[in-house]
């Protein structure tokens, strides 16, 4: 997975499987064609995730399953960056941070998310606030990640013979339409699709 900030000049984010996350600043001031090697430096995350970039705050990242890492807050005695695994795993810092863990609570009762390692989260491009997460059902959060509604039930067809060590049957994929607020389509990692 590979995302990128609004920033000038901008930050590209992405994970490495046994390593970690990491970021790095690319400049093309100069021109593309004028581009060399760029250091990277640990970042939220973990080995395996994904990145969302507040489009109006490029010191705002979500990654994981699931943190809101804010890079203009010095880290106050929590996790430190990262989100386990690699270089950048629990402990690591990727730079002074707060890092909050935002993942969505499951009612008693319901089953404990499923997640892919690559556990899809998506902001809305009509309102960055709005943040949305899927395991077996969709989630959105209106405020950050700092309350969490459950859309949906479960999306797959929940054939628990086929949940082993690496979950299956979950939410894969979010989009939201950039014309109509809330009209949001999923697909599942057993081949649904849902709009």
């Amino acid at each position: 997975d590979i995302a990128f900030d609004m920033d000038a000049p901008f930050r590209v984010y992405g994970s490495v499987q046994d390593h970690g996350s990491y970021r790095a600043v690319v400049d093309l001031g100069a021109g593309r064609e004028n581009l060399k090697a760029i250091p990277f430096e640990s970042a939220p995350g973990g080995e395996y995730c994904e990145h969302a970039i507040d489009p109006r705050n490029p010191n705002i990242v979500y990654s994981g399953k699931l943190d809101r890492t804010d890079y203009s807050i010095p880290n106050t005695g929590g996790r430190g960056g990262g989100g386990g695994g690699g270089a950048a795993g629990a402990g690591a810092q990727a730079g002074p941070q707060r890092d909050t863990n935002i993942r969505p609570p499951t009612a008693q009762g319901d089953d404990p998310l499923r997640m892919q390692v690559l556990a899809p989260i998506l902001l809305s491009p009509h309102d960055p606030d709005t943040v949305y997460f899927g395991a077996q059902s969709l989630y959105r959060s209106k405020n950050r990640g700092d309350t969490w509604e459950k859309l949906t039930a479960d999306q797959s067809y929940n054939d628990k013979t086929r949940i082993g060590d690496i979950p299956h049957q979950l939410v894969i994929t979010i989009s939201e339409s950039p014309k109509k607020k809330g009209l949001v389509y999923t697909g599942t990692d057993d081949g649904r699709l849902y709009m």
